[in-house]
């Protein structure tokens, strides 16, 4: 929990009476969860859920497009997932830096789930494509595609105009499939439903200056959960993904800012990365950018008047959307918000709840996603001249 103290000092006149002496604390820090096997976050450069909502975003902090339509569907094979068109439909990801995601395209692996609604067509259904600039073929870039022509399930692996394909009989259009495609090294094998069905040796790939990535170009069916690693995923977390939970909000929040998922290093919760004071489960709560210094929002200490008393008040950023009572356990995306009050900090315990604080008036939609609220102690400065506030978060 991190948490921000605000004092009243007694015998002081209201101009004064306020010391924003804020600390920050640090327990009960408990784990975010994470996806089986544990590691399956581990150098994940693109993860799309498709659920349509605000964990569809790219890491390493890269531009997602939507072009067409392509429409949510809850026919998924977890959650939502999104439904394409065959024609105009697609996601476009650009650009990739390079230099921190896939300039050496020596090791990658991709992980989706997809559902075709028809395989006679001639043409190429592409799920994913990793093309380099735009879509051209620059000679610097290796393409691997999966797309499904008629009766086959194709991936294609090319670097200036030679390619290799692989392939396995498919015409399935009712059942939802798990696709993996796998680049080690000159090794390029193929994976579906958690087994290998064709690999091929001697494989050349190279360096790409820019790198882009289409999702369900052509493509007339479902596709959900599609993951890019800058690794080689081993057989079995080819097999775990099979049944592996979607990555939680917080993984996805850690992924987008750090490449990293899990709690730990410069992405852990109680880390301050940008050296700006707000850790970086403060800047998740509030919306900021933890790598960003200028981007914070740390709360404010103030004074309510209601009835021509004086009221010791709180105002902070959080996230939008919640559910719970304001001020008391407020809960959006895996996240709980608390004010919390005492008189002193030398005996008793901090007190929350309906009976201690409440909201003052309508919070304010800030447009970003985020909102600000006002919370105040229910006992007046009158009555009790010194006092506390904390506003705290916790998972």
């Amino acid at each position: 929990m991190m948490l921000h103290l605000y004092k009243l000092q007694a015998g002081c006149p209201q101009s004064a009476a306020l010391l924003p002496v804020l600390f920050v604390l640090f327990c009960g820090l408990g784990g975010m969860g994470s996806v089986r096997a544990g590691n399956l976050g581990t150098e994940l450069a693109l993860y799309l859920p498709l659920d349509g909502d605000s964990r569809d975003r790219s890491f390493q902090q890269v531009d997602l497009e939507v072009e067409g339509n392509p429409a949510s569907s809850t026919d998924a094979a977890t959650g939502q997932s999104l439904h394409f068109d065959g024609n105009a439909d697609q996601l476009q990801v650009m650009p990739w830096k390079p230099e921190t995601v896939l300039a050496d395209r020596t090791n990658l692996s991709v992980s989706l789930w997809f559902k075709a609604d028809s395989d006679t067509a001639n043409e190429k259904r592409v799920l994913f494509d990793d093309t380099g600039s735009r879509g051209k073929q620059d000679g610097l870039s290796a393409r691997v595609n999966w797309a499904i022509s008629p009766s086959k399930l194709q991936a294609t692996c090319s670097r200036d105009g030679k390619r290799v394909s692989l392939g396995v009989d498919f015409s399935d259009t009712t059942s939802w499939h798990h696709l993996v495609v796998r680049k080690e090294g000159d090794r390029f094998a193929m994976f579906l439903n958690g087994v290998k069905v064709a690999e091929e040796t001697n494989v050349d790939t190279a360096s790409a200056s820019t790198v882009n990535a289409g999702v369900g170009v052509s493509f007339l069916g479902r596709i959900d959960e599609v993951r890019l690693y800058r690794r080689v995923l081993s057989d079995q977390e080819v097999v775990d993904l099979g049944t592996a939970s979607s990555l939680t909000s917080a993984q996805i929040w850690r992924g987008h800012y750090f490449g990293e998922t899990e709690n730990t290093g410069a992405a852990a919760d109680d880390q301050d990365a940008d050296g700006d004071h707000s850790v970086n489960i403060w800047e998740r709560a509030t919306g900021t950018s933890p790598t960003q210094s200028s981007s914070v929002s740390l709360p404010e200490v103030g004074m309510t008047e209601l009835s021509g008393s004086q009221y010791l008040s709180i105002r902070y950023q959080r996230l939008t959307g919640g559910a719970g009572i304001t001020g008391v356990d407020y809960t959006q995306d895996g996240l709980t918000w608390r004010v919390q009050t005492r008189e002193t900090l030398l005996t008793g315990n901090w007190r929350g709840g309906s009976a201690e604080v409440e909201q003052v008036g309508t919070p304010v939609d800030n447009g970003d996603g985020t909102e600000t609220v006002t919370v105040r102690r229910k006992v007046d400065t009158e009555t009790d001249p010194v006092s506390f506030l904390r506003v705290g978060v916790e998972p």
